[in-house]
């Protein structure tokens, strides 16, 4: 789903149910500063995460067309409130652990810093920046915990961190894209408070759509059957070389012997020179012939 799409279909569902929209986050919020004030900040930690839990679930009912009831953001700590709060805290300490570490670093080296002012600006300049990168890196890697804790009952804390880094790889642009796409909006909010009331159900809305696109995706990924390794059949007998003919440049000629008269013979052979005293002569023609020839090579007479 891209981030139009997302917006649009948001745009559109969370104006059927405006008022309990906006209700339901107030109620959330009131939650939280109650649990907060109430618990010297621990109570906050430990309900932020069931209220947000909640408040996406009856969001999500919105967006399958049922009617938002308020007691339904009970749910997470009907059902799995351990792990909702283990998950919660999961990801915050994660969240927050590019910025205590750099807290740390600074105030480590304080003594050191106070020294050199100038350095001591650049140095903290820079820490805070590599931790903001930080920040919103592990952010994104980690934006669907809570709607995986949301849409199964049984999930575990750690689990639901692990499954939202795997499932957010390769989509972190995107989800970034879609936190960018709303800037304006947080501007205008910041300008005139009372906008939020518009602002934030549209925002939880078409983001819920978002990570649901992204969330189906990773569950698919994790169902798909793994690819079936197939060993070739053993060989057990090896295929005998192949003989290839010598190759020739120049195509073999054929000859065609011609057959020779006796005449012929006779005559090539008296042309072909002869060594004194190998020679004889017909009794018959006394004709010179070959010292062993049997017949005459001119009448042909037996010798």
């Amino acid at each position: 789903m891209s981030i139009g799409q997302a917006k649009e279909l948001g745009g559109a569902k969370f104006k059927e149910q405006w008022g309990p929209s906006v209700l339901a986050v107030l109620l959330a919020a009131a939650a939280i500063i109650v649990a907060t004030v109430a618990v010297l900040g621990l109570g906050g930690l430990i309900i932020a995460g069931p209220a947000a839990v909640g408040l996406m679930y009856v969001y999500y009912q919105n967006i399958n067309g049922e009617k938002i009831v308020y007691t339904d953001m009970l749910h997470p700590i009907k059902t799995n409130f351990g792990e909702v709060v283990l998950g919660y805290l999961l990801k915050m300490l994660f969240v927050a652990g590019p910025f205590i570490l750099v807290g740390t670093a600074i105030a480590s080296m304080a003594g050191f810093l106070f020294l050199i002012p100038v350095v001591a600006i650049i140095f903290i300049v820079l820490l805070l920046i590599a931790a903001c990168v930080a920040f919103v890196i592990i952010s994104l890697h980690l934006m669907l915990v809570e709607y995986i804790l949301m849409r199964e009952e049984d999930a575990k804390g750690w689990e639901a961190v692990k499954r939202s880094k795997r499932y957010m790889a390769g989509n972190k642009g995107r989800m970034f894209g879609f936190e960018l796409s709303f800037i304006g909006w947080w501007i205008l909010v910041g300008v005139f408070f009372p906008l939020a009331l518009f602002v934030v159900p549209y925002y939880l809305t078409s983001k819920l759509y978002f990570l649901g696109s992204i969330y189906e995706a990773g569950v698919a990924m994790d169902n798909a059957p793994a690819p079936r390794f197939v060993e070739p059949a053993p060989q057990y007998f090896e295929a005998a070389p192949q003989y290839e003919a010598p190759q020739y440049d120049a195509e073999p000629q054929q000859f065609e012997a011609e057959p020779q008269t006796f005449e012929a013979a006779s005559q090539q052979f008296e042309a072909a020179p002869q060594q004194e005293g190998e020679f004889k002569y017909c009794g018959q023609c006394g004709a010179r012939i070959p010292a062993q020839a049997s017949f005459c090579s001119k009448c042909g007479a037996p010798q």
